[in-house]
């Protein structure tokens, strides 16, 4: 239901993880030439046993899915605030998986963290919203059976 104001807020927190996918997140910079080279959200890797796996894009799909899932559950309250505490999880995990994976990283290079890694708090911040809406949801809905 596009009308309730939680549902505005995930739909927020679903643009803001899918822009964390696909900003530039580590910058590459050499202090011997000019080379700079900007490297995406979803281009974060991890190699095992032979083949690349994308470790922080499969974090943010699972979020936004969970985030786009806990829309349509808009009759059952209880399962969609859960879903949407839950939905916060995989973002700070896709997050501090950067930050481990670059400052675990030997090489060469300079590696310098962009701005646009605090793009990652905002939705958090957007399903902390949403979660307050559902319980205020709740409330009213408890509110009225008691009025019955």
């Amino acid at each position: 239901m596009i009308q309730r104001i939680q549902t505005v807020y995930l739909i927020l927190a679903i643009l803001t993880i899918a822009a964390f996918a696909f900003v530039p997140v580590v910058r590459y910079e050499s202090p011997d030439f000019k080379l700079v080279r900007a490297l995406a959200g979803w281009d974060v890797k991890h190699f095992y046993e032979g083949y690349f796996i994308f470790l922080n894009i499969i974090f943010l799909g699972i979020s936004a899915g969970v985030a786009l899932l806990s829309i349509f559950l808009f009759k059952k309250r209880s399962l969609q605030s859960a879903l949407t505490l839950f939905a916060i999880l995989p973002i700070l995990t896709s997050a501090g998986y950067i930050f481990y994976f670059f400052q675990t990283k030997e090489s060469s290079l300079d590696m310098v963290y962009t701005p646009w890694n605090a793009i990652a708090i905002l939705p958090v911040v957007f399903l902390l919203l949403a979660y307050r809406g559902i319980q205020k949801d709740e409330a009213l809905i408890k509110g009225l059976d008691r009025l019955r």
